[in-house]
């Protein structure tokens, strides 16, 4: 009888642009601000610059050359603009303590859920 193997890789995060991977590291969960961003480019592995984004990242997603990333102990969503080296803080939105988790982009509307107001909420990318 043949064994059968099976292997389970469990990223917390993980999304990728045409150049370069980013991961994020949700980070302690009794730590404040712990929370990072990584990037894989050309094979080498980076942080990020701006690092310690809070309190547990939740969730990345990538939209027309920006890197959204949830933040959902600090309940805020930071939006970055990705280039060729690196990476440059565009927008913060703070989301009142909703305690944002995942996210998706439709039809340049970004839907996200909540932990706290167990909810989903929409914001316009337009304004």
């Amino acid at each position: 009888m043949m064994g059968k193997k099976i292997l389970y890789i469990l990223i917390i995060g993980c999304c990728w642009s045409a150049n370069q991977v980013f991961i994020s590291c949700e980070g302690n969960y009794n730590q404040e601000n712990d929370g990072s961003l990584w990037a894989i480019s050309e094979d080498n592995v980076y942080e990020c610059l701006n690092n310690q984004l809070g309190t547990v990242v939740q969730s990345l997603y990538i939209y027309q050359n920006k890197l959204y990333v949830i933040v959902n102990g600090s309940s805020n969503i930071q939006i970055f603009n990705i280039n060729s080296t690196n990476l440059t803080p565009y927008q913060y939105i703070d989301t009142y303590g909703s305690g944002p988790r995942e996210m998706i982009i439709h039809n340049n509307y970004l839907y996200f859920t909540n932990w706290n107001s167990a909810d989903v909420k929409k914001l316009d990318l337009d304004n």
